[in-house]
């Protein structure tokens, strides 16, 4: 920040600088008159942003203003834009003219201007909006074809002799998030250029002014605890941080619907901090901080007075006198009692809530089941609009633009496809009623607070390569955001988030089929997407497009009034995935979780890939990202380039999330098994490696990230006859009624193997009903294993003893010279046998391999 001298170089007038600034920008600014405030005084600035109309909660609103204003002798008032558009239904359904008369009878001294200013077209804003509102709507950015600014950049405003400039800019996001009829023509500048422009025109213009104020319709893209910075991800945010003037004393945004309030570093100005601040959205917070000049001129944080205020509890009968909230509350009153009476109109019902995505700061698991983290209490303006995740209520509507397109019957035989932006989603529908319409009824008001933009339905046709690009344009091209649009049931896709932009669709399915690129589809959604809205250049080039007539809203009515009783869809139909590859792959799965509130905490994800096998995983989070993922090892399938094969996702517990999917062998795959403990020259290299390349064992994978066989340990009972299960092809097991062994149980590892060496003769256990199965086989116990698993040949009565420590009369001494006669067993060179001594698992791979492969026994091949 500079000093209070430095800012008073140029006063005039409290007007804002228009389309004329540009003219002064190079102009020698003369020294300007003594400063006007003094050391010692203060100036308090209340901010908030992004209100969308929610008189549902103006009066507690208005009530947290007039009680801050009240602690302070200079207060102004501010707001970072989208007072209005994306409204709660007795603003919208009133044209959002309330609002305006209610942030007028508030008392606002100055607004950016937001996105959503510009819904209904640049003409509204100007010819009907602006000239409603009683105070200046700012925009530095903003620039028309001739060069010239829209609207003013900043203003000057007086509180009792201390002059705040405020400068305004609106986020570039607004290209792509409003209709580009809307904004035909206009120029979206880099808002931090353009509010460091306009600070210079406002020094060179002559106006006077102690305190600059930047106002951006732009934030960052997560929320943060009070006094700490957020974990952006969105670089325009990191330059407003960063690179707005350090002559500018306070930073309000806008936009995000983000929470934070803190003080970051001032460029160029060591030791100095000033405030960066967004409130939420809907009303629900207001900002409050106090700035004081001090001897050394410059305007700093009053210690302990910035502050986030809840709007929620606030004390209305103290309020209730004030002139001030008695105008604004009087003004939002009224609008509501004139939306009322159509706005409870019954259209549908529910079965539970239907939301957007709730995020982690703001919804939790308990008892297994996704909830608010604290109560809610304003159904009207209280949503999770995590735009980044897929929810029930995009699944909705999604849905119900395909259904009203089938119901109309214009496109009989055409396949249709539901395309729902998440920025369009502007409500819940919420189980409990709001009043007295009765628990599930949705009413007309509450569908309209949900899709309130008045877009119309439009379908348009494109190709299958067409819609894959779409799937694409979810992710903006700057890398600054993804969106996540929501298709309709009849769509499943399956992408990768690590690959680069135009690589990240790996799989869509129409009906379960793999999308022709070639074909034609035919889309509908919102008239504002065809015409490229929400970044969507490919679906803005779609063929044949016709406008349904209809709004969106009134599509959703109908759909609810044919399809009551209707419950959240929790399913997902896109799914994150990354396949590495290698002798035993690993698929790694996000995204299966719906975050909607009711929605189920998963547990578990399987991967079902047909006569591959089936497989499974935890459902669990990275501690580093957050993210819910499930790492499913896929034993013993490798896929080289090339290969593909298909595998069909789903989650326990079940929400409906069925994602068929192809993956495919990587060109850096390789399917060769390497054993850092075994190598070429090794005694039974040959067979070990014949193990694993029948997939019969793959030993065990290292956190260092090698594989290892292990050839010397002992084999346990349970991993022996999981070996003689997959030599016999891994048959169906029919589970019995009671488990056979006390010691085994379902859910054991091996349990499908020792439930079938059971049934199968091959291992019968210990008489006290045990297996123990962690035991170590000893080598005549694993001829008796071997000798059943083969059929159990007839052996010739023993006339000598097969080994110099196996008697021909000692147990198991038959099984033991049928493995000697089959040269299967050599013993040792001292001609003994060891029966008692563990068998290792390189001695087993040299067994079962010269059994199989060198003596063609298979299973039950011997038996007689």
């Amino acid at each position: 920040m500079t000093d209070a001298f430095a800012h008073r170089i140029a006063r005039g007038t409290t007007v804002g600088l228009g389309a004329a600034a540009v003219a002064f920008s190079t102009l020698v600014v003369p020294l300007g008159p003594a400063a006007a405030a003094d050391a010692g005084d203060q100036i308090n600035l209340i901010g908030f942003n992004d209100f969308h109309g929610a008189l549902g909660a103006a009066d507690a609103f208005a009530c947290s203003v007039v009680t801050e204003q009240a602690e302070h002798d200079r207060s102004l008032l501010l707001s970072m834009g989208d007072n209005v558009g994306g409204s709660a239904f007795p603003s919208a359904i009133q044209n959002d003219e309330p609002t305006i008369d209610f942030l007028n009878a508030l008392g606002v001294d100055a607004a950016a201007i937001g996105n959503h200013e510009y819904d209904q077209g640049q003409q509204d804003l100007l010819e009907r909006i602006a000239p409603r509102t009683d105070f200046p709507d700012l925009a530095a950015n903003v620039y028309k074809a001739d060069g010239t600014r829209l609207h003013d950049a900043y203003t000057v405003i007086e509180a009792d002799g201390v002059k705040v400039a405020v400068i305004g800019a609106v986020t570039t996001k607004t290209v792509s998030k409003v209709s580009p009829a809307a904004i035909e023509g206009l120029e979206f500048r880099d808002p931090v250029d353009s509010v460091n422009a306009a600070l210079e025109e406002l020094k060179a213009s002559g106006e006077e002014f102690d305190v600059v104020v930047a106002a951006y319709h732009e934030g960052a893209s997560v929320d943060a605890k009070d006094g700490e910075a957020p974990a952006n991800t969105d670089p325009i945010f990191d330059k407003i941080v960063t690179e707005t003037s350090g002559e500018i004393d306070a930073i309000f945004n806008g936009d995000s619907h983000r929470r934070y309030i803190y003080q970051a570093p001032v460029p160029g100005q060591d030791g100095e901090e000033r405030p960066i601040i967004q409130t939420g959205a809907s009303g629900e917070n207001i900002a409050s901080v106090t700035l004081e000049l001090g001897d050394d001129g410059d305007w700093d944080v009053v210690k302990d007075s910035m502050k986030m205020i809840p709007t929620e509890g606030a004390d209305l009968d103290a309020c209730a006198g004030n002139p001030v909230y008695d105008a604004a509350a009087g003004v939002a009153e009224q609008a509501l009692a004139d939306a009322e009476e159509i706005g409870a109109e019954p259209v549908g019902s529910i079965t539970d809530d239907v939301t957007t995505s709730w995020a982690d700061s703001k919804a939790e698991y308990k008892d297994g089941v996704r909830v608010p983290s604290k109560p809610v209490n304003d159904q009207a303006t209280t949503k999770g609009d995590n735009r980044g995740r897929h929810s029930a209520a995009g699944n909705m509507l999604a849905d119900s633009m395909k259904w009203y397109l089938e119901e109309r019957g214009t496109n009989a035989g055409e396949e249709i496809i539901g395309w729902m932006n998440p920025g369009g989603i502007r409500a819940e529908l919420w189980y409990d009623q709001a009043a007295d319409e009765g628990d599930g009824v949705i009413t007309y008001a509450e569908a309209n607070n949900m899709v309130p933009f008045g877009n119309t339905l439009n379908s348009g046709k494109v190709t299958g390569a067409q819609f894959i690009q779409m799937l694409e344009e979810q992710w903006a091209a700057d890398g600054a955001r993804f969106l996540a649009f929501s298709v309709s049931e009849n769509i499943e896709y399956t992408f990768d988030s690590t690959r680069e932009r135009g690589e990240r669709i790996l799989d869509v399915r129409v009906n379960g089929e793999p999308i022709d690129p070639d074909a034609t589809y035919t889309i509908v959604a919102a008239s504002f997407l065809f015409e490229g809205g929400d970044g969507m250049e490919t679906l803005a080039q779609a063929t044949d497009i016709a406008d349904t007539g209809v709004l969106d809203r009134d599509a959703f009515v109908e759909y609810l009034a044919a399809n009551e009783g209707m419950d959240p869809d929790y399913s997902q139909r896109q799914l994150d995935m990354q396949l590495e590859a290698g002798p035993s792959s690993t698929l790694t799965i996000s995204g299966l979780e719906s975050q909607s509130l009711g929605a189920p905490e998963l547990t578990e994800a399987t991967v079902d890939l047909g006569e591959l096998g089936t497989f499974t995983a935890p459902v669990e989070k990275d501690a580093e990202s957050g993210r819910l993922s499930a790492a499913v090892e896929l034993t013993d399938v490798c896929l080289e380039e090339g290969e593909t094969a298909t595998a069909v996702i789903t989650a326990a517990p079940d929400t409906g999330t069925s994602v068929t999917a192809q993956i495919t062998g990587s060109a850096d795959a390789s399917c060769e098994l390497v054993f850092s403990d075994v190598n070429v020259g090794d005694m039974f290299y040959d067979e070990i490696m014949w193990m694993a390349e029948s997939g019969y064992s793959t030993g065990w994978k290292e956190d260092d990230g090698t594989s290892t066989f292990r050839p010397l340990e002992p084999v346990n009972r349970d991993a022996m006859v999981a070996f003689l299960y997959r030599m016999a092809g891994s048959p169906e097991v029919s589970y019995p009624r009671s488990e056979p062994f006390r010691d085994v149980k379902r859910g054991d590892e091996h349990y499908d193997a020792i439930i079938w060496a059971y049934q199968q003769g091959v291992a019968r256990g210990w008489s006290d009903r045990t297996f123990r199965p962690t035991e170590p086989i000893a080598r005549d116990a694993m001829a008796a294993f071997v000798y059943r698993y083969a059929g159990s040949p007839d052996v010739p009565e023993l006339t000598e003893d097969p080994f110099s420590d196996v008697s021909k009369d000692s147990k198991f001494a038959a099984e033991i010279a049928w493995m000697k006669s089959e040269g299967i067993t050599t013993g040792w060179p001292d001609g003994s046998y060891r029966p008692r001594a563990s068998t290792k698992r390189d001695a087993t791979a040299a067994f079962l391999y010269r059994m199989n492969e060198e003596q063609g026994i298979t299973y039950l091949s011997e038996a007689d």
